[in-house]
């Protein structure tokens, strides 16, 4: 008998062993079964995207698994195109994957367009100084690598960017144009790139060259038939707080901020490409969380300006938020809020802020979500957690901290308690995709306790206003509370959960929009972003001068 226990063991390990290992291509159609699956479980607007523009995840599905099928000689990079092809056929800026690789390629200028024609708005001197590069910020660039600029503009949209609303598009091609990076699945370029351009009071274009510059792929490809692995259940997001799925709500991974914050022009940036606005009388340090200022326009009044980069809080942020509006309050007659390139963050941290700019009650919209148990757990743990704060009469300072700065009462907690036993009852009734609900709870901003701005907002949006940045001005225009000023907003509209799974296809996460928001009246967030009060499209005369234009257009809609 053992020895037949013996031979049994060896013949087990000696076939696991020999057996076939799971090809290159059946492990990237594997993959893709994986991701499919999750969005089964956690994409909410799956029947918003099929109403919108006819989205079916079984066929996009089926689609990229016969591109593996197809390609004879495919590649990891053919690979994670066809991945990120997939994903974007949702056309909802959330939904994006992120690889691991070190390849990028960049050059040292921005180029951004007006009235389909494209300007330098950004050249990094230390690169090219003038005697190497004789050209200035508001240069027509009118061909780029031997083809007209708004060309191979619109090749990346297609082939880069994807489909999705047409003016944000426009804008990530922009940045696309000149910075390639493998983490979101680009081709790089390599070599030189020859450019011809109209410099202003020019009548002849004058050619230029530059090398793009590049960093090549460290994490070199496998090569042979990969050995067979297990994929496991999605990693928790590892954020700060103790409840990951229901604390933070991002927008964009964090290699879409790092890669485009180079200038004034990128995403996230801590000054704004605006030059001033008028005759500054006070202005925060550099090393202020926030660029603000009090200048004094043609009027002879004092206007607030304030910069929100993004709603990723950090240290004292709040604090110093609070601080520049208490000034403001005593000293300005208006506010210009400019959060412009804004790629979003958390919603508490939003709300924290909004609660400083009021002095009555906001509306706030309501969502949708997909949840499963893990959902459900967090609830019951915030639950519990209420709880103790209510029963121990926990310090206020305390709870705001765990609450990212929201001025959180013992009403507001019971209010919060509430909104997370929704979600619980939403669970028991075997509703996976729920109700509309409020998230947090929280119908309602309410006034902050310290610090209430009661003076007229003006609110500066653009097409690269993603999630939180579209979230700010829907709430403020729908209590109206805030005149909005400039581009419709990019209409990310729910919040994200990251997942990843055990491979060696170089995927490090791809993330889900968990959620659909709406706004007051049942309005949509998603697909359709938030349209300004007042429309102002960025024009050449912007790009070649400094921006003049627009600086006048915002202090006369003062």
């Amino acid at each position: 008998m053992k020895n037949f226990t013996r031979l049994f063991i060896f013949l087990t390990v000696f076939s696991v062993l020999n057996a076939e290992p799971t090809s290159f291509r059946d492990q990237m159609k594997r993959s893709l079964d994986f991701m499919a699956f999750t969005m089964e479980v956690y994409y909410a607007p799956s029947d918003w995207k099929k109403a919108w523009h006819g989205w079916d995840l079984y066929y996009e599905l089926s689609k990229a698994k016969d591109q593996i099928d197809e390609n004879p000689k495919i590649t990891l990079k053919d690979y994670h195109r066809i991945v990120r092809s997939f994903l974007a056929s949702t056309r909802d800026y959330h939904v994006t994957v992120e690889f691991i690789s070190t390849e990028e390629a960049s050059l040292p200028i921005r180029i951004k367009g007006a009235d389909s024609k494209f300007y330098l708005s950004y050249i990094d001197r230390f690169q090219l100084p003038q005697f190497v590069f004789p050209f200035n910020v508001g240069d027509e660039v009118v061909t780029f690598n031997g083809k007209p600029t708004l060309e191979e503009i619109k090749r990346l949209e297609s082939d880069e960017i994807h489909l999705n609303l047409p003016h944000t598009d426009r804008r990530l091609a922009e940045y696309c144009l000149t910075h390639r990076i493998g983490a979101m699945g680009h081709e790089i370029p390599s070599g030189k790139v020859r450019l011809e351009i109209l410099p202003q009071g020019k009548t002849k274009k004058v050619s230029a060259e530059m090398p793009w510059s590049v960093f090549e792929e460290e994490v070199k490809p496998p090569f042979k038939a990969l050995a067979r692995s297990l994929y496991n259940k999605p990693k928790k997001e590892s954020f700060e707080s103790r409840f990951p799925r229901l604390a933070k709500h991002k927008q964009f991974s964090f290699h879409h901020k790092k890669s485009f914050m180079s200038s004034k022009e990128g995403l996230g940036t801590r000054s704004s490409f605006l030059p001033a606005l008028g005759k500054k009388v006070w202005e925060t340090q550099n090393d202020h969380p926030f660029h603000a200022y009090i200048y004094i326009n043609e009027k002879g009044k004092k206007i607030g300006y304030l910069r929100i980069p993004h709603y990723e809080p950090e240290f004292d942020e709040v604090e110093r938020f609070k601080q520049v509006l208490s000034k403001f309050n005593q000293e300005t007659e208006g506010l210009v809020l400019d959060q412009m390139n804004n790629p979003g963050g958390s919603v508490l941290y939003l709300y924290t802020l909004l609660s400083c700019l009021t002095d009555k009650p906001l509306d706030l919209p309501t969502q949708r979500a997909l949840i499963t148990q893990e959902d459900i757990i967090e609830a019951l743990d915030l639950i519990g957690l209420i709880d103790f704060f209510l029963q121990y009469d926990i310090h206020p300072e305390i709870v705001s901290d765990f609450f990212e700065g929201y001025d959180v009462t013992p009403s507001v907690l019971v209010e919060i308690k509430k909104g997370f036993q929704t979600l619980v009852d939403e669970w028991n009734e075997e509703r996976f995709l729920t109700d509309s609900f409020h998230l947090y709870g929280m119908k309602q901003i309410q006034p902050n306790g310290e610090v209430q701005y009661t003076k007229p907002i003006l609110v500066l949006i653009n097409e690269l206003d993603f999630s939180c940045g579209d979230f700010l001005p829907a709430i403020l225009q729908d209590n109206q509370r805030a005149t909005l000023f400039g581009m419709p907003t990019a209409g990310a509209g729910g919040y994200v959960l990251s997942h990843s799974f055990a491979n060696r296809l170089g995927v490090s996460r791809f993330n889900t929009t968990a959620s659909i928001a709406f706004r007051k009246g049942g309005k949509w967030i998603e697909n359709c972003g938030v349209e300004p009060d007042i429309r102002y499209e960025i024009k050449p005369q912007d790009l070649k001068g400094d921006y003049q234009e627009m600086k006048k257009a915002i202090n006369q809609a003062l």
